[in-house]
């Protein structure tokens, strides 16, 4: 059942007639109220609900209060009255007002009209007992001390289950929790304290090795220039370049050159030879032919 607010009035039509003497806890009325009523913003008050019987007797019950997501009340507070026994404990008309407190800095109430409590079919307001309000806020405190005690059993249980470790352990007590995971804290620590003065030494080694690695590059270094400067001096033509490249490109050039000379004398010795060899046969050969001539021995015929 729901009932909203126009202002500070909200209509009781909807449960007029909705409850009988006796009643407890079977209805659950929804109040959706706005947050802010003339610019003032009622958000944060925390809200009862107080009902006045035919008799004067009067009940308050404290609402649970959430903020409303439904489309129709989107934004809104939404609060829940779950009907008690008290409330219902005399028949007749029972007056109704909601009251919204912030500390004491601001009081809201909201007209409600009157609604009717029917009568109990085995009851009459002669016999049935009426509670004092005393009554009432002492049971209700008790079961809110209830509610709390539950809680807080529930709370040191679930607090048994550790954190430190996977799946997480649940020990047979809170100590026993607590002692283990500090132990395993002081451990953790102890570690750390390893690892940073391992980590300490380690970098203090490796800036040793890298000094080491520095000095032998620069002494690489040197050497390298070294045999750079003494490979620009040509062996072949004895002059010194600017640079290793263009010594080793003059001096493959000097060599191709040298190779193209030396291939060129061969070819002319070699027709060199040849012509004198082809001389000497023809000289030989006319010799030959004078001796036949003249009948001397061929031994007295020179070829000079």
């Amino acid at each position: 059942m729901e009932l909203k607010s126009q202002g500070k009035f909200i209509c009781t039509r909807p449960i007029e007639k909705l409850l009988t003497q006796g009643e407890k806890y079977s209805d659950e009325i929804n109040i959706y109220v706005d947050p802010v009523n003339n610019g003032v913003d009622v958000s944060g008050c925390t809200f009862v609900l107080r009902t006045v019987a035919p008799s004067g007797a009067m009940t308050e019950t404290l609402l649970d209060k959430s903020i409303s997501t439904e489309p129709a009340t989107d934004g809104m507070i939404h609060l829940t009255w779950r009907i008690n026994e008290y409330v219902t404990a005399e028949a007749g008309l029972l007056q109704l007002e909601l009251i919204g407190t912030l500390d004491a800095a601001a009081i809201i109430k909201y007209k409600m009209p009157s609604i009717y409590v029917k009568a109990a079919v085995q009851g009459d307001e002669e016999h049935t007992p009426t509670p004092d309000i005393l009554d009432q806020k002492l049971a209700e405190m008790n079961e809110l001390l209830e509610e709390a005690k539950s809680a807080s059993i529930q709370e040191v249980v679930d607090a048994r289950t550790g954190c430190l470790s996977e799946p997480p352990y649940t020990y047979d007590s809170l100590d026993q929790r607590l002692d283990a995971e500090m132990g395993m804290c002081v451990q953790h620590s102890e570690m750390e304290m390893e690892l940073s003065a391992l980590t300490q030494a380690y970098q203090t080694a490796d800036a040793d090795l890298q000094a080491q690695i520095d000095q032998l590059g620069a002494a690489d270094v040197a050497a390298l220039k070294t045999e750079i400067e003494a490979a620009r001096t040509c062996s072949i033509a004895e002059n010194t370049f600017p640079t290793l490249s263009s010594r080793l490109n003059a001096d493959f050039e000097l060599c191709v050159t040298q190779g193209e000379l030396e291939n060129a004398l061969s070819n002319v010795t070699a027709a060199y030879n040849a012509r004198i060899d082809a001389v000497e046969a023809a000289v030989g050969a006319a010799a030959q032919e004078l001796a036949a001539v003249v009948d001397l021995p061929e031994s007295e015929v020179t070829t000079e």
